[in-house]
């Protein structure tokens, strides 16, 4: 964020500042290979991603853990290389009896192309505070009641084949947080083909929080 600003205004910008920045959200992204770098470099790190361990094998396996989730995938649902591009997105969410800034949405290319659109995803969804309107709470109930796009069947997207689907079941008829998985192929896929890698994403995936 940058603003030039006289001397004399200072105090007022950085008040400004102050409040816009509360209303930035950052995402974390870059190949494996820049992911491997960083990683190594502890003091770079912000305290949420401290709590986390990413590990990956290139042409082997992928792991991704945190204090939220877990799940892993080998070569054979997405090719694992140096140039995958791993992308982290962060929001602000209600965390039992506090808000939280985590990361939401965990995303891993097939490669860095621009607009590649090879992929797998792990999505966080939180259930809607009660008393808002219907069309705020209808991507809710979609994922709870698995209607589609959240029911495992594949459908086509710009020249894309995609399939998601809750990730597991909830661990009570009410659940406060759901987990998704997607995965996604360019081309014309069989419902066989995507759904069977849609599962080999979901086997190893554990949801620690409820």
């Amino acid at each position: 964020m940058l603003r030039p600003t006289p001397a004399a205004n200072l105090h007022d910008t950085m008040l400004d500042f102050n409040q816009l920045s509360g209303f930035v959200l950052i995402g974390y992204n870059g190949t494996l290979a820049q992911w491997k770098q960083y990683l190594a470099i502890p003091r770079l790190l912000p305290d949420v991603l401290k709590d986390m361990h990413i590990t990956f094998d290139y042409g082997q396996s992928f792991t991704y853990t945190s204090p939220r989730i877990a799940f892993s995938y080998a070569q054979a649902l997405q090719p694992i290389a140096p140039n995958s591009l791993l992308s982290l997105a962060f929001n602000y969410f209600p965390d039992h009896d506090h808000v939280v800034w985590d990361v939401n949405d965990v995303h891993v290319w097939k490669n860095d192309v621009n607009g590649d659109a090879n992929r797998i995803s792990i999505q966080r969804y939180h259930a809607p505070p009660a008393g808002l309107d219907n069309d705020l709470t209808a991507l809710w109930t979609q994922v709870l009641q698995h209607t589609h796009p959240y029911d495992g069947v594949a459908y086509s997207e710009d020249d894309t084949m995609e399939i998601k689907t809750a990730a597991v079941p909830p661990v009570s008829a009410n659940p406060s947080v759901l987990y998704t998985g997607f995965y996604a192929k360019d081309g014309n896929q069989s419902q066989a083909f995507m759904k069977n890698k849609l599962d080999q994403l979901l086997k190893n995936l554990k949801v620690k929080e409820h």
